[in-house]
């Protein structure tokens, strides 16, 4: 039997104790408040035909459980609710409390909701009755009569905002006889073609690039649930429900309460993490020989390619394809349950969002962006040449249709509704491509299929390459002093949420003997720069020199300026290497920056150059556009 985290969560004693403690009617259960249990735990109540509902104040636990749900249940049955947002604001958590709660409503009318993950204050929530809402539920079928002037009012009546180009949830657009519109809770926007009242086609479409990928017979939504209703949400959950909190709660309902407080019960389980002087094959083996049972849970194939050649033999070794945020060992029957990323030491990132975010390629969204001659890959047959656009009469249909060229004077014709197969043709080196042989396509699979390999390979080898640097010992920068509270204060600015948590951080990462490795991402504005002067005044403190990597000759002219404006003030030498510095400057700025005269050094790719020697480089900041 392949064994999979649904068969595994039944072996586990405590889970099954849990389950026939509910179903013989005790409705408070204490439970160990372990975030790697707990995603177990709920596995075993959905295979059992309850709808677990995960309630905690800290988004961090939240995320983390749907993140384990999702990864074994890849459908929309699993739901995320952050708590509900001031409806006056302009928060962007409005959108996105608004896409998750429609998204919930669905699964629940659908039949299809396994689980939910949100906060105890969604219990607050005021909802319609479930009656109610049922019949606010719209319904539109392909050939269906439909009063066209009615649709467009239940948009615009219910929060729906009117735009010339419908790219996102909540928005809704005119084109004739066209009506667009982006439901919330929807990965897709969809067309409704009109002809008169008559509902001609629904069509799913890629907002990015406005073109039809999906036909569809009917399509439902809720245009409005009208929240702040006289029904508590706890009313709208399915009668299955089983409540998980690590909160201490008390409403009155009629759903078992799962509490995992850690004064409630003993802790049934120890937490593990890898000695961080420990290498991962040395881990590996003494969780082989201490448990009888080992279960690794992974993400990514790649990851654990290299380590299970290693347990092909050992029957009590077991790798599970999916996410566990936390390992943990079970002190009962001698088992260990350990998330690989811990091993990696691999910070997995979750986005209980990204069921609303479409896919994105950078396709050809019009044919106007290709000139004559220009290269191109079309998705099945490989590089070829456009040479314009051709009317061509199918059936008795005149269509448009893009001519690419191949070798050998072969051509094909795209149909403008397929560009999406259709991608610019970019390389580093500007080279051009040979063009693809239609008469031998299996050359065209094997150099997708190389690609994919070579692929591979660089994945490997960047994960070599981190898991060297982690375990490499390196510089850790002294602790803030009171100077540091003196660049702080001559910021002029008030610092963002988002720009002090991004220092803070930084600051730790600094302060720890393990090499660093940090991203920095914000639109232009956004203060990045002042987190990389607060970064390098840091090292300069610590004794070290820093390295600022730019683009390009204005960007380093601009970053001298403002580094030398804040950090002069204070003694710290900043300088710069362009190519506007003449050889004389160059020649003392390399004398300063190998007797360590020269505390900061900023420049494009001339800072790369052999003769640019550091007496005790200790940060390196890349500032990539």
């Amino acid at each position: 039997m392949t064994l999979t985290t649904k068969n595994l969560s039944a072996s586990i004693p405590l889970v099954e104790s849990v389950l026939q403690q509910i179903n013989t009617g005790t409705k408070r259960i204490a439970i160990p408040n372990n975030i790697g249990f707990i995603p177990l735990l709920m596995v075993h109540l959905i295979e059992n035909g309850k709808y677990p509902v995960f309630l905690s104040k800290q988004e961090v636990r939240r995320e983390n459980i749907y993140d384990s749900l999702h990864s074994i249940y890849d459908d929309s049955g699993i739901s995320y609710l952050i708590p509900k947002p001031d409806p006056f604001s302009n928060s962007p958590d409005l959108s996105r409390f608004q896409n998750q709660l429609h998204h919930l409503l669905d699964s629940v009318f659908s039949k299809k909701a396994l689980a939910l993950c949100t906060s105890p204050e969604s219990l607050d929530v005021k909802m319609p009755e479930k009656d109610l809402l049922r019949r606010r539920k719209v319904l539109l079928k392909v050939n269906g009569e439909y009063e066209f002037d009615w649709l467009i009012s239940l948009f615009g009546d219910n929060d729906y905002k009117r735009t010339e180009l419908c790219e996102h949830n909540g928005e809704y657009c005119i084109r004739g006889g066209i009506l667009d519109v982006y439901p919330f809770g929807q990965t897709y926007p969809i067309r409704l073609d009109f002809f008169g009242n008559t509902l001609d086609s629904i069509r799913q479409f890629n907002p990015t690039s406005q073109l039809s990928n999906e036909e569809l017979s009917s399509f439902s939504f809720f245009p409005n649930i009208g929240l702040d209703q006289n029904s508590s949400f706890l009313y709208f959950l399915p009668e299955n429900t089983v409540l998980l909190s690590d909160e201490d709660l008390n409403p009155e309902f009629n759903f078992p309460l799962l509490s995992c407080l850690d004064t409630e019960t003993e802790t049934r389980f120890d937490a593990w993490k890898k000695n961080e002087n420990t290498d991962i094959d040395t881990a590996l083996h003494e969780l082989e020989v201490s448990f009888s049972e080992v279960y690794l849970f992974y993400d990514h194939e790649t990851l654990i390619e290299s380590i299970k050649e290693q347990f092909i033999s050992s029957s009590h070794v077991h790798f599970i394809s999916s996410i566990l945020h936390d390992s943990f060992l079970d002190k009962d029957k001698a088992r260990a349950y350990i998330n690989c990323d811990q091993l990696f030491h691999v910070e997995h990132l979750v986005n209980p969002d990204k069921h609303f975010i479409p896919e994105y390629a950078e396709i050809i969204d019009a044919p106007s962006s290709l000139k004559y001659g220009d290269y191109v890959i079309h998705a099945d047959y490989g590089a070829g040449r456009y040479l314009g656009i051709e009317t061509l009469e199918t059936n008795r249909v005149l269509q448009d249709a893009l001519v690419i060229e191949f070798s050998n004077n072969d051509k094909v014709y795209v149909a403008l509704k397929y560009i999406s197969k259709i991608f610019k043709y970019s390389s580093a080196d500007s080279a051009e491509p040979k063009l693809a042989n239609l008469r031998r396509s299996s050359n065209w699979d094997t150099a997708r299929r190389s690609v994919r390999k070579s692929i591979k390979e660089i994945a490997k080898d960047l994960l070599r390459l981190y898991s060297e640097r982690h375990e490499a010992q390196g510089f850790a920068f002294h602790s803030n002093s009171d100077i540091m509270k003196e660049i702080e204060r001559s910021f002029p600015h008030t610092e963002t949420p988002d720009q002090k948590k991004a220092i803070n951080d930084i600051y730790r990462d600094m302060e720890k003997s393990k090499i660093m490795d940090r991203l920095v991402c914000g639109d232009v504005g956004f203060g990045k720069t002042e987190v990389a002067i607060r970064a390098a005044f840091k090292a300069v403190l610590s004794g070290k020199q820093v390295a600022v990597l730019v683009p390009t000759t204005i960007l380093s002219i601009q970053h001298h300026e403002n580094f030398s404006t804040r950090l002069n003030p204070f003694g710290i030498n900043v300088n710069i290497v362009n190519r506007f510095r003449k050889s004389s400057q160059l020649n003392s700025l390399y004398s300063d920056l190998k007797t360590g005269q020269c505390d900061i050094l900023i420049g494009t790719h001339k800072l790369l150059s052999e003769k640019t020697v550091f007496k005790d480089l200790g940060l390196l900041i890349v500032d990539e556009e």
